[in-house]
């Protein structure tokens, strides 16, 4: 629908596939093939979503991930670990989407540590 009506599309590629949306590469190309220009649009814009944690090591990130869920069931991240890591998993997500746009959050334990996360992750893409 998003294609026809030459809006811009965005996927959290984790949270698609456990609502049953197996083929997501699929349904990002349907969208792609058919994308309408409209208004501003005139091309297909896709921006794909993850979560994880980054941290100076894989320990701190894992402590980080795992903490955030405290008692509860821990989903399986896009990326966790080293800035460098994430970063090459998060290239690894847009390239095999062909995403235009990343969208990030990091789960932590505090808003500090976040915030910590989020500048690694910011200097490693720079």
């Amino acid at each position: 629908m998003a294609g026809k009506l030459g809006m811009r599309f965005a996927i959290h590629h984790y949270l698609a596939a456990i609502a049953g949306k197996r083929n997501l590469r699929r349904l990002v190309d349907s969208y792609r093939a058919a994308f309408v220009p409209f208004g501003a649009d005139d091309a297909p814009y896709v921006a794909v979503a993850g979560f994880g944690s980054c941290a100076p090591t894989v320990a701190e990130a894992e402590a980080e991930w795992h903490g955030h869920f405290a008692g509860q069931p821990v989903p399986k991240p896009t990326f966790l670990g080293t800035a460098d890591a994430c970063a090459d998993a998060l290239s690894a997500l847009a390239d095999q989407y062909e995403a235009d746009e990343l969208v990030i959050d990091c789960f932590t334990t505090s808003l500090s540590t976040r915030l910590a996360a989020l500048g690694l992750l910011a200097k490693t893409f720079r």
